[in-house]
């Protein structure tokens, strides 16, 4: 079963090192980020302000 969350992608930003797009998206208060290769997101049409779903298995969530 997946689990989900209604949030607001706030910010984008390129790490240079692995050349993916780190994807600030806030649920509430609490910012997830996610890492997306430049294909995955010219595929998916995210910006900033844009209102997404999170769909996720619990093992696949790390916590730091």
């Amino acid at each position: 079963d997946l689990n989900q969350l209604s949030g607001q992608i706030t910010s984008m930003l390129l790490e240079e090192k692995t050349s993916l797009i780190m994807v600030t998206i806030m649920v509430h208060n609490i910012p997830f980020v996610i890492r997306l290769s430049p294909d995955k997101l010219t595929t998916t049409g995210l910006h900033p302000g844009k209102k997404v779903i999170l769909k996720f298995n619990l093992h696949d969530i790390e916590w730091i």
